[in-house]
Order: structure tokens, then C-alpha cells, then sequence
């Protein structure tokens, strides 16, 4: 595919041995949908209450799977009716196609999209994506406001109560500055040897050098485009455990928020 182009990155100060490099099999493009049909997939998203699991919004269409620890049966349902999200087709009936078109994946192979809305400082914990539950093509889409996500070799340590890491202190990370209407992929190295996730930073800093501050109004919506694999994590009513509510941070979310709402 014509069109990829490098995305606005802000290495950590221990940024691998090559400072400049980013992970293999990162790509990106600035402008993979124009401002009418990015407001075309937001009539098609908001068409539908969003689901309040977490403490994101959420949509599925295709089959309905997140990964999580939490024993909640909406979002890793067993039972074939509850894994059914919204049809693909409420999605624009271009969109698939042009993923398809860009060659990172095959025909039928997208059988979930996801959507989250980030408001706020809402962000989500680094983590890889389980190949146990996911094949190996990862894309995102981004709607209405930027966001830096950031990336983490998967080997350095993660935020824990007794040991705070993943950017703050080991400072081997990348941030890469999710633009509206960008794609971005993630294949190779970097799907499957580094964390990714959106910290609670107050600021995101853009291409121009300027910063926009992630206050009350701010809204990001996210669709990102994946296999769901049948070996996935599949459970019962009678596995649910956990409360039926939003779910709170777990604590290596509220040691990153306590860390980086300042900045």
C-alpha cells in the first residue's frame, strides 16, 4: 500500500541501542480517512448505547471478547449468543475493504473491531495483546482528539505497587502520537515483543511542538481491527465472579495515573 508515513515519536532517554529506532513492524499512516468519513464512523459508532464494563466506553462488532483478568462473563462470554456484538456490516461499508487493501490483513480475517472512548485522563494499562486470544495483525484506528501511546520492550519491568517502571523509570519507551484519522499497525516485533498502552498524562504533545491538555472535554474513540482466535479465554455465568459494575484501576493503572496526571 501507497501512504505510510512516520509518525511523530518521542523516544525515552534509553531508548534501545539505535535511539532512532522504532520496533519492526510498526507502521503508520497520517491520514487514513478523511475528516467526512471519519464523522461517517462516528455516526455508525454512536449509533448504540456504549457498554460501561470498564471504565472506558465500549463497543463490539463482530464477536464480543476483552481481554482482561476479571472474570466477566459480557466480555469473554462462552455462550455463542453473548459472543455476538454488532454486525460488521453497521460498520461503513467501506472501511473493512480498505483494511483489507492495505494488505496487513486477508480477506475474512477481521472478526472484531473494537471500539473504546477515552475521556478525560483516561488512559489504558501497557500490556500485549495475548496471542493466545488474537492472531498476529493488530490495527488502530483514531477518532476526534490525538493521544500518545506508548510503547515498552514487554521484558522491562511494568508498574506494580512495589516496583514502578514501564517509562518512568527504565526509560526505554517510545510514545508515537496517534493523530486523528491515523492507522496505526502493529506486526512482528512490535505486536508481540513490546507493551503498548495510554498512560493518564494530562498532555499530549503534537507534531508542531505545541500541547494540547486532555481536560473534561476531552474524547478519543478508538477502533482497533483484529482476529479473534477460538482459543481464546471463554467463560460461564458460573465462572463470574466479580461484581457486576464498572470496574475500578487495578493498581499498576493507579500507579501510573499517580505518576503521570502531573505532567
Amino acid at each position: 500500500m501507497d501512504g505510510w508515513s512516520l509518525p511523530h515519536v518521542e523516544m525515552g532517554p534509553k531508548h534501545g541501542e539505535v535511539p532512532t529506532a522504532l520496533p519492526s513492524g510498526l507502521r503508520y499512516v497520517a491520514e487514513f480517512i478523511s475528516p467526512t468519513e471519519e464523522e461517517e464512523v462516528l455516526q455508525a459508532v454512536n449509533a448504540r448505547a456504549w457498554l460501561d464494563n470498564l471504565i472506558r466506553g465500549q463497543q463490539f462488532f463482530g464477536l464480543v471478547y476483552y481481554q482482561t483478568t476479571h472474570d466477566l462473563v459480557a466480555l469473554q462470554p462462552e455462550d455463542k449468543k453473548l459472543q455476538e456484538g454488532r454486525p460488521l456490516e453497521e460498520l461503513p461499508s467501506w472501511l473493512l475493504p480498505r483494511l483489507v487493501q492495505t494488505g496487513v490483513f486477508q480477506e475474512e480475517e477481521i472478526n472484531q473491531v473494537a471500539a473504546n472512548r477515552y475521556t478525560g485522563t483516561t488512559g489504558i494499562a501497557a500490556h500485549v495483546e495475548d496471542p493466545v486470544s488474537f492472531g498476529p495483525n493488530l490495527a488502530t484506528l483514531s477518532l476526534l482528539a490525538p493521544v500518545q501511546l506508548t510503547l515498552s520492550l514487554a521484558t522491562e519491568v511494568k508498574n506494580s505497587r512495589d516496583r514502578p517502571g514501564d517509562g518512568v523509570d527504565h526509560g526505554n519507551w517510545v510514545k508515537i502520537l496517534l493523530e486523528p484519522r491515523s492507522l496505526l499497525v502493529l506486526q512482528g516485533e512490535s505486536r508481540y515483543a513490546y507493551r503498548h498502552g495510554i498512560r493518564r498524562s494530562r498532555l499530549v504533545q503534537l507534531r508542531d511542538g505545541t500541547e494540547l491538555k486532555r481536560g473534561p472535554d476531552y474524547c478519543r474513540i478508538s477502533l482497533t481491527f483484529r482476529h479473534l482466535l477460538d482459543t481464546r479465554r471463554m467463560l460461564s455465568t458460573a465462572d463470574e465472579t466479580a461484581a457486576e459494575k464498572p470496574l475500578s484501576e487495578s493498581p499498576e493503572e493507579k500507579v501510573a495515573s499517580a505518576k503521570e496526571t502531573t505532567s
